[in-house]
């Protein structure tokens, strides 16, 4: 047996209310002497019972010792005669706290028992729990990239426009893409690799149409996400992405631009029919 399992087992509580026989006192004692946490489970063991066993202490009643006394010499004395009455109200009185103090131990013993277990039950409901709530965010991730692959396909069956952005000196190693949808003028952003921002900040995206800014849209990116869906834009030569406060901005600020792309060819033009 580990020390482990004496301390799961209630071995500790038995021995010092007792209740172990010879063979157990004395492998629980070898132990006792090579195992510093078996030491230090006795040492706590035997400080939560003590002021349990003085709150419940039972003061014996008037005359107790002369009657266990009386008890001692009758079981010494010869056997009882025929005339003799068998055990007296002192012996049954004896025999009422012996069992008494018997039912005390079961009792302390029970409720150990089913505080570590209660302990258990409790460790295994939070990780049940931990397990449901990282079930539920893995559904949810598959869920929005099922959408954004749903988007991914309908552009390429499309007349999608392409537009790579390639990062700047404040974000080199940044990348992202527009699809621009010319038949409605939807904007995607796509698969964007940048750094993450604090709370109060965003990312906001900006079609140039003529040299002048238009507000595309603002965007976090997660580690979920592949495709963004922004604003309508009717024409743009080219595309760019700048750090904005959270809600975004209505003019760029050119000093946090960190991802920059042209049209490879010259821009659609939005016109009532559609694009030309």
């Amino acid at each position: 047996m580990t020390i482990r399992d004496m301390i799961e087992s209630g071995m500790v509580e038995a021995y010092v209310l007792g209740q172990l026989d010879l063979q157990q006192r004395q492998q629980f004692e070898e132990a006792l002497q090579r195992s510093p946490e078996l030491q230090a489970e006795l040492a706590r063991v035997e400080e939560t019972l003590e002021p349990f066993a003085r709150m419940h202490a039972v003061e014996p009643p008037a005359g107790m010792r002369e009657q266990i006394w009386e008890a001692i010499q009758e079981r010494s004395a010869p056997p009882l005669s025929q005339e003799q009455p068998v055990p007296t109200l002192q012996r049954w009185q004896v025999m009422l706290g012996a069992i008494a103090a018997t039912e005390l131990v079961l009792l302390i013993v029970g409720a150990i028992w089913v505080w570590r277990l209660s302990a258990a039950l409790e460790q295994r409901q939070h990780e049940l729990d931990n397990l449901q709530q990282r079930y539920e965010q893995s559904i949810s991730a598959l869920k929005a990239q099922l959408t954004d692959v749903r988007d991914a396909v309908r552009l390429m069956w499309g007349k999608a426009v392409v537009v790579p952005l390639k990062g700047t000196g404040k974000q080199p190693a940044a990348r992202a893409s527009v699809w621009w949808d010319t038949a409605s003028g939807q904007l995607f952003l796509a698969m964007p690799m940048l750094a993450p921002l604090p709370t109060d900040q965003a990312y906001q995206l900006w079609a140039l149409a003529d040299g002048k800014p238009i507000d595309a849209g603002v965007f976090v990116p997660d580690s979920v996400r592949l495709v963004y869906p922004l604003k309508t834009v009717n024409a743009a030569d080219g595309f760019a992405v700048t750090v904005e406060p959270r809600g975004g901005s209505a003019t760029p600020t050119l000093s946090t631009m960190v991802l920059i792309g042209k049209l490879p060819h010259p821009a659609p033009r939005w016109t009532e029919r559609g694009t030309r």
